[in-house]
C-alpha cells in the first residue's frame, strides 16, 4: 500500500464507522486503520482491525442511523493528529460529542486512536486563542 495522509486516513476511518455494510465497513478499514492498531476510548478498548471493525458493528447496532461528523479541522503533523467530533442522531440531534487523537504508522494507516467524550474545553485559566499559535491566559 502506498502512503497516505493523515487526513486520508481519518476520513476513511469516520466512514467506517458511518457504515452498516460490514464489507465496506472492512475495507474503510484496511485503508485507514493498521491491521495491529488500538482503539481506546472511556467504553471500549480494542486491538487489531478485526475487532474494530466488530465494535464498530455493535455501536451501530445500539444506535441505529447514527452517524459521526468531523467537527473541526484535522490537525495533523509529524505523524500524529486530532480532529472534534459528535455523534448525531437519526433525527440531527447531537448524542455525543468528542475528540480523537491518532498516529499514523509508516504507511499512514492509524495506528492509535484514543478518544475523549465530551465537547473540548480550554484547561483552567486559559482561553483556546490559536491566532497565535498558543494557548493564551484569558
Amino acid at each position: 500500500m502506498a502512503e497516505q495522509t493523515l487526513e486520508q486516513s481519518v476520513l476513511a476511518y469516520v466512514a467506517a464507522w458511518n457504515t452498516t455494510d460490514s464489507t465496506a465497513r472492512r475495507e474503510l478499514l484496511e485503508r485507514s486503520f493498521a491491521a495491529d492498531g488500538t482503539y481506546t476510548d472511556p467504553a471500549a478498548s480494542v486491538v487489531g482491525r478485526v475487532a474494530l471493525a466488530e465494535h464498530l458493528r455493535v455501536v451501530a447496532q445500539r444506535r441505529p442511523g447514527a452517524s459521526i461528523a468531523v467537527t473541526s479541522p484535522i490537525d495533523a503533523h509529524d505523524g500524529a493528529g486530532c480532529f472534534t467530533w459528535r455523534l448525531v442522531g437519526p433525527d440531527g440531534a447531537t448524542l455525543r460529542e468528542g475528540i480523537d487523537f491518532v498516529a499514523a504508522d509508516a504507511d499512514g494507516l492509524l495506528g492509535e486512536v484514543r478518544g475523549f467524550f465530551g465537547a473540548y474545553r480550554a484547561p483552567a485559566g486559559e482561553s483556546a486563542d490559536h491566532s497565535s499559535g498558543l494557548l493564551s491566559p484569558s
